[in-house]
């Protein structure tokens, strides 16, 4: 095992913390494989606690375990040999060996895990390599011991092995690597365990709905935040089985499953945000993110699907876009009937130029300015106080008594509004156009335009030996029928044509194009006269505004613009 994979916050405890070696390791396991060693190799094994606590001993030869442990005299030796060595270990060597006062040798390794020293591991009655005492010396120990059962002690002494320095050196490092290991593999279960205790703990009390679906797109698990917001009395019941549910709606099936096929085809975190239903039919929605997760080969395991709950979020987007909707209409009506009021007034003014003397023109056209600067000052607050209070709504759609006050706002603004419009009516005295609206065929218009302005393009340009051109061949047949009133449309053509033709004064082409995109119906109209400069192009809707004096009445582009 790599040393990197204990280094876990379960062995940072055991640095910091005083455990016992006892409390890491399975004793039994370890004792079983000791006694199938010892029986093999003829070692003896011992594995002792810092404080001297043994936790497993196999092998012992008898003239330890029946005599020497036996004996007052030489228990004591056998003492100090273990504190002797015990005491060279924790000095920090990496090896102990010594030959006790009883006439055999002892050797010890320190067993370490995370760096610390936590055991120690024995090995021992035996005899090195050119180091046997000869009988002689038991014989005499015997008596100096008061062994009474000297040829039983001599006996037990004939079966003590002999070993050499180096095989003694790694049987002790083999042993040793065996404990570790055991000891290692505990800690990082225990530290397994507990981090699946904290990640199920976070599963479970997240506000995240987590699944984990196999690749045969099996529930395997989801977590209780998801059971709640779907009302399932009991999901155990549920795992094996095929997802999404079937209770859920079949476009939200649709995807879910092409989207995991998709995450397990291509290894990438795909996402989705669809609604679905709970159990009891009511309708949620979830933005859900698809992780392949993999395993240390880089093949796909299963599917993990983290789910979070947008419904109010998504509720909140409606009930805002209604809003908005509502004010962007308030706005936009608002705005059609006081263009609607400019275009009668620029009506009325250009009707009473054309009926009253120069002098009396021209006051009007000093009472229009005043009017109509007055009209702009005025419709622009009005707005301003629209647009600050639709950002308002916006950031507080959540407080409704606010939005009652923003639309209570609005509503006065509209109402400054009309008494705006009326005091301009008043002055003016001028009536609402009450012309209805009805379905026209835009191109059909554009032709009447063309075909009614011919006398002036075609025969007297010809008689003058000019010529001008209409391409109409960029008029789509498929443009759909407008809402208009047609005489005003033809004669906002019919001022358009006229300014080409007028542009245009050797002759040239007058190109036409119609299209439809979404809800909308365009018109182009475009000739190859020279075009106006910057300052045309500034005033050239402004009433009374002509480069064509004296016959120019400056009112063609001007109305035409405000019928549009």
């Amino acid at each position: 095992m790599k040393k990197g994979v204990i280094q876990s916050a379960e062995l940072e405890k055991l640095k910091n913390q005083d455990f016992k070696f006892r409390d890491f390791i399975d004793v039994g396991f370890i004792t079983s494989l000791c006694e199938r060693f010892s029986a093999i190799t003829g070692f003896v094994t011992a594995l002792l606690e810092l404080d001297g606590t043994v936790l497993i001993a196999t092998g012992w030869q008898d003239i330890c375990s029946k005599f020497h442990r036996q004996n007052p005299m030489s228990l004591t030796r056998c003492t100090e040999s273990d504190i002797y060595i015990g005491n060279q270990l924790t000095k920090g060597k990496a090896y102990s060996l010594y030959t006790c006062k009883n006439g055999l040798t002892d050797a010890a390794i320190p067993v370490k895990v995370a760096g610390k020293h936590m055991a120690n591991f024995f090995t021992g009655q035996f005899f090195l390599e050119g180091q046997v005492p000869d009988e002689d010396y038991f014989k005499k120990q015997a008596k100096e011991l008061g062994i009474s059962d000297v040829q039983g002690y001599l006996a037990a002494y004939r079966k003590v092995p002999c070993f050499s320095h180096e095989r003694v050196e790694k049987t002790l490092s083999f042993l040793v690597s065996i404990v570790e290991m055991i000891a290692r593999d505990t800690l990082s279960k225990r530290a397994l365990h507990e981090s699946e205790k904290m990640s199920r703990a976070w599963l479970e009390n997240s506000p995240v709905c987590t699944k984990i679906v196999d690749l045969d797109f099996n529930l395997q698990y989801m977590s209780s935040a998801g059971v709640k917001d779907l009302h399932i009395d009991d999901i155990s019941t549920s795992y094996g089985k095929p997802y999404p549910f079937d209770f859920y709606p079949k476009s939200f099936r649709d995807t879910m499953s092409e989207n995991m096929r998709r995450a397990v085809e291509t290894g990438e975190v795909v996402t989705q945000e669809a609604p679905l239903v709970d159990k009891e039919g009511n309708e949620l929605w979830f933005h859900s993110t698809i992780v392949p997760v993999t395993n240390d080969e880089s093949q796909i395991d299963y599917l993990m699907i983290t789910s979070i709950d947008t419904t109010e979020r998504k509720k909140a987007e409606r009930e805002i876009r209604t809003i908005n909707e509502s004010l962007e209409q308030h706005v936009l009506d608002r705005t059609v009937e006081l263009t609607k009021v400019n275009a009668e007034l620029q009506d009325e003014i250009a009707e009473r130029k054309k009926m009253e003397e120069a002098l009396i023109q021209s006051e009007k056209l000093k009472s229009l300015g005043t009017i109509t600067a007055g009209i702009s000052h005025e419709f622009n607050n009005i707005l301003n106080i629209i647009s600050g209070n639709v950002q308002l709504l916006q950031m507080d759609y959540k407080d409704h008594r606010k939005l009652m006050d923003s639309l209570s706002i609005i509503k006065k603004s509209i109402d400054n509004g009309a008494s705006i419009t009326d005091r301009m009516c008043e002055f003016t005295h001028r009536e609402a156009d009450t012309m209805d609206f009805v379905s026209a065929d835009i191109n059909k218009l554009l032709t009447q335009s063309v075909e009614f302005l011919m006398p002036r393009w075609r025969n007297m340009a010809q008689a003058c030996g000019i010529n001008y051109n209409m391409d109409m061949e960029g008029m789509k047949k498929e443009v759909p029928s407008i809402l208009c009133n047609p005489l005003e449309i033809r004669d906002v053509f019919t001022n358009i044509i006229n300014n080409a033709l007028d542009a245009m004064p050797n002759g040239g082409r007058i190109s036409f194009r119609t299209w439809s995109k979404d809800d909308t119906v365009f018109v182009s109209i475009t000739d190859i006269g020279k075009g106006m400069s910057g300052d045309v192009k500034k005033n050239v809707f402004d009433p009374f505004f002509t480069t064509k004096r004296p016959e120019g009445t400056g009112l063609g582009m001007s109305t035409s613009y405000s019928k549009v």
